[in-house]
């Protein structure tokens, strides 16, 4: 017998995926609590390849091989709902085909963070940054503190772990004075956005600001608040963005977020196209996919866009649409709300 826990820096490689014929593989059981925990049985064509398993896109959990049949593995933490189940290998995710139910409530509220970016540079000298701010509003006890999981990046190269994938990383202590907690991955994948968590008995104490300005003009302006989104405003059915200006004066960009991989019909005026937002690499890192300022046609007035998940029991999504100025570069957001 042996026991593996694949470093979980190898799943923040691309990776290809084998499809495997569904009917030769089982899990036992194949339901348990969200809150993770639950010791389950995979049998199925193992052969001799140090495997681990993975649930959706969530980090690789501890797998103990018992014969060239059978793997055990404990359920990680995960949001209620139905889980495809996956094996790794290497650079090789294998689809079993089986699911597994994730029940009842979790212990940590979701939020998206829609720009978790470094420094950008942008037209006329102009360079845009992210400030992500925090406030515990708690007074009364000192150690009253606020965890919060996914924003600190420490990785250690051997073996080469990132902490906020494992751990709460920030602790916000009571007080009055806001504190800057924003940081960036080392493994940024591409997508803008970050999920964040916080223990839901502690969401109601914590104030959070998220705002993006350009270093160049901030004495001109403050900047532009981003709506920071709790998972439960993502969406399985149609939402609209309203009064999308059509002047050429000003720049539109479309972001589409996703719980997990899917697909989006995007109608913008009489027009409709289809988006493919690509998953995350890891629980903290959201499925996403944009439309540039091409994609919206030029004029006078405005305009609508509708967006209508493929699957409505599918991952839910959230967009908004940033409205750049082009001559001041003064940003504005359209979102849901």
């Amino acid at each position: 017998m042996r026991r593996l826990m694949l470093p979980v820096a190898l799943l923040l490689l691309s990776a290809f995926s084998v499809f495997a014929d569904e009917s030769l593989y089982t899990i036992t059981p194949a339901s348990g609590p969200a809150s993770g925990g639950t010791t389950v049985t995979i049998k199925g064509p193992l052969g001799s390849w140090p495997y681990a398993v993975v649930f959706d896109d969530a980090s690789a959990v501890s797998t103990t091989r018992i014969d060239e049949n059978t793997l055990e593995a404990v359920t990680p933490e995960h949001q209620p709902g139905f889980s495809r189940v996956r094996l790794f290998e290497y650079d090789i995710y294998i689809d079993t085909g089986l699911t597994f139910e994730f029940v009842g409530p979790v212990a940590r509220e979701q939020f998206l963070l829609p720009v978790f970016i470094p420094p950008v540079q942008g037209a006329f000298g102009s360079e845009f940054r992210t400030e992500l701010r925090g406030v515990n509003s708690s007074m009364e006890d000192p150690n009253d503190t606020i965890e919060v999981w996914g924003l600190e990046t420490s990785c250690r190269p051997s073996p080469p772990i990132c902490n906020w994938l494992m751990e709460p990383m920030v602790f916000l202590q009571p007080g009055r004075n806001g504190v800057d907690i924003l940081d960036y991955s080392p493994y940024q994948t591409g997508t803008p956005g970050r999920f964040i968590e916080v223990p839901r008995e502690q969401v109601d104490k914590l104030s959070l600001n998220l705002r993006v300005y350009d270093t160049s003009r901030s004495a001109e302006n403050f900047g532009t608040a981003i709506p920071i989104v709790p998972r439960s405003e993502f969406r399985h059915q149609p939402f609209a963005l309203l009064g999308v200006p059509l002047d050429p004066r000003f720049r539109n960009t479309l972001r589409v977020y996703a719980t997990g991989a899917t697909k989006v019909q995007v109608q913008i005026g009489d027009e409709t196209q289809e988006l493919t937002l690509r998953g995350g690499s890891h629980r903290f890192d959201p499925a996403f996919a944009q439309l540039t300022a091409g994609a919206f046609p030029t004029g006078s007035g405005t305009t609508n866009v509708i967006i209508t998940p493929d699957d409505p029991t599918g991952p839910a999504v959230w967009a908004f649409i940033s409205v750049t100025n082009n001559d001041t570069q003064h940003i504005t957001t359209i979102s849901p709300r």
